[in-house]
């Protein structure tokens, strides 16, 4: 009876993380032709998503919770270091709780197929219709902000859409490599359309390695790809800080070299230089630096130093590497979980040298997906194809 108990739980839970996926997706993509429309359902998404998924946690902790450890550290730091900073903002931890919490509920469900379709058809259908509005997109759209949206945000949607795209047929239904393909270059034209430039480096990254035909025999290269694109996230604020100046006329797709980003980040060097507490503990989500707020940073790695300091970016590092680590044998020679891999590197240190990608609910919901597949234990239905079916 408890054995039945349990299966239906974890049905339930299953089909819950199934349909709060499609809403958040839903709402992501029918609001952004309107800009407050996008920002309200950006609200509303973060507390229905926080209300769904704090009690399937629970629910999940009459079971085995997988990496807890290494999660509940990174949650009580945040946490630590939002009641001690004055400028903090709880509502950037609420939204970091919101997404730890849906990655382990992710982990655990076993999405049914008719749910993976409909992603799958949804994911199809917005970047199709990307494609088409990256035609008619107006250049001048800061000068109607009321009705459009950022290019970049376009743009990272689309990229998005198409690595999930990806992901999602190979684990869960199909590998038709030859349709992958198709709608990466269809979203790939839509970026560029966008002159979404950290968008189109996310997607040129991802896109590369999944054309190598080249699945890991061990953990070493796990290991490099991470450390490399940490590296990469982390320096590249310094370098452009260093030689902005150098390039401020030159203009790629319209824009200037760092399109401001470079200033932005030198603005984060002086506070902490102000601070230097703020280095360890971090200088706060409210913390008005140079008219620019910590959710624009523009930086995945340091808006964590910006919200949680050096200490929050060891421990959420260590947690992300630590799962990572502890999974690194479903990834060994398993492609679908190879490619999976990626994206979440791509989401969380490629793309997040220009742009926040684990704090904020709408954008984290992208990232935490992959790395919520790839902690997924494989089981008889895995081949280095992926999973042929639920």
């Amino acid at each position: 009876k408890m054995h039945h108990l349990r299966i239906n739980r974890h049905k339930i839970s299953s089909y819950f993380c199934g349909f709060i996926s499609l809403l958040i997706m839903s709402a992501i993509f029918f609001s952004l032709t309107n800009n407050v429309l996008y920002y309200r359902v950006e609200s509303y998404v973060g507390i229905i998503s926080f209300v769904v998924t704090a009690p399937l946690f629970l629910l999940y902790l009459r079971w085995k919770i997988k990496d807890v450890n290494s999660i509940a550290i990174f949650v009580l730091v945040a946490l630590f270091t939002t009641i001690i900073n004055p400028y903090a903002s709880f509502g950037s931890f609420l939204s970091l709780l919101t997404s730890l919490l849906m990655m382990q509920n992710l982990s655990r469900a076993e999405m049914p197929k008719v749910l993976v379709k409909f992603h799958i058809i949804l994911l199809v259908a917005f970047i199709i219709y990307s494609f088409y509005y990256s035609l008619i997109y107006r250049a001048d759209w800061w000068y109607l902000s009321h009705n459009y949206i950022g290019a970049n945000i376009w743009g990272r949607c689309a990229c998005f859409s198409a690595i999930l795209l990806t992901i999602l047929s190979e684990h869960f239904l199909f590998e038709k490599k030859v349709l992958n393909i198709i709608f990466m270059v269809i979203a790939t034209v839509a970026i560029l359309y966008f002159k979404s430039r950290g968008s189109l480096i996310c997607i040129l990254f991802f896109f590369l390695l999944y054309l190598i035909p080249y699945v890991p025999k061990d953990r070493k290269m796990i290991k490099r790809v991470f450390v490399i694109s940490f590296l990469i996230c982390i320096c590249v604020p310094i370098v452009a800080v260093i030689i902005g100046p150098l390039f401020s006329s030159d203009d790629i797709f319209g824009k200037s070299l760092f399109s401001g980003r470079d200033l932005i980040w030198k603005s984060i060097f002086i506070g902490f230089a102000e601070n230097p507490i703020g280095i360890l503990f971090g200088l706060g989500a409210n913390k008005l630096e140079a008219g620019t707020y910590s959710g624009f940073v523009h930086n995945n790695l340091y808006g964590i130093i910006v919200n949680y300091g050096l200490f929050g970016l060891f421990i959420y590092t260590r947690m992300l590497y630590s799962i990572i680590k502890k999974k690194s044998s479903y990834i060994i020679n398993n492609r679908a979980n190879w490619h999976a891999y990626i994206a979440v590197i791509t989401f969380v240190f490629i793309l997040g040298t220009t742009e926040i990608t684990s704090l904020w609910v709408v954008e984290t919901w992208f990232c935490y997906l992959g790395l919520g597949l790839i902690i997924q234990k494989p089981n008889a239905r895995y081949s280095n194809k992926g999973v042929k079916g639920i």
